[in-house]
């Protein structure tokens, strides 16, 4: 009998399929593809038509990209995967994971203004994953938020009547462009940061230099 006739093609699938050890898909580069997608998508729509909800759905993901980014930097830093986690930022995040955006920007040294930025991002981020079902003053998004709309970052109602509620805000292709630039610099320091490994870290700046240029 052929010993053949008794293999699951499934099994025989999954073992040829399998990664090799020490060998990882960076995760950061396919949520950046996620990213570019979403970026163009959102790129071709009049926002005077309608209400895009394209872009609320990507934000949060933007954090996902830069927190991904800066573990496997480090992890890289500290041995391409070994499990030699000696890294202070890996360290800090393993432990905390709220506020993640002011411990990587603490931990690369980020500048006050783009810091700042993040921050504002990262507020949006949380009243997408946490919408408020209420209104603040006859307005549906938060007064803390109101000022950034004055920038034109922020969808806007065409009219004081305009049914909408905090989500809606959060709908504008200029503020998804506006964030994926806020973080694409932090992306930035935090692969320059690396200069080890610069030759790795090709792919890295090719994506950021493409979802620069599809905004």
């Amino acid at each position: 009998m052929n010993n053949n006739e008794n293999l699951n093609p499934k099994d025989s699938r999954r073992k040829r399929l399998k990664p090799r050890p020490g060998v990882i898909k960076p995760i950061s580069l396919d949520l950046g593809r996620i990213i570019q997608i979403y970026l163009k998508e959102s790129k071709g729509i009049d926002p005077s038509i309608g209400i895009n909800r394209i872009p609320v759905l990507i934000i949060p993901v933007l954090f996902s990209f830069i927190r991904t980014l800066a573990v496997e930097i480090e992890n890289q830093k500290e041995g391409h995967g070994k499990g030699t986690y000696k890294s202070k930022l890996l360290a800090t995040l393993d432990i905390n994971m709220s506020d993640e955006i002011n411990k990587i920007c603490g931990f690369y040294k980020i500048n006050k203004e783009l810091k700042k930025s993040a921050n504002v991002l990262y507020q949006i981020r949380h009243e997408i994953i946490h919408p408020s079902p209420y209104i603040e003053n006859y307005y549906p998004l938060p007064k803390y938020l109101q000022s950034i709309s004055l920038n034109g970052i922020l969808w806007e109602p065409p009219e004081p009547n305009f049914a909408c509620n905090v989500l809606d805000f959060f709908s504008s292709h200029k503020l998804l462009k506006w964030g994926t630039l806020v973080i694409l610099d932090i992306a930035q320091e935090i692969l320059d940061s690396d200069i080890k490994h610069k030759h790795l870290n090709e792919i890295y700046y090719i994506l950021l230099n493409e979802l620069r240029l599809e905004g």
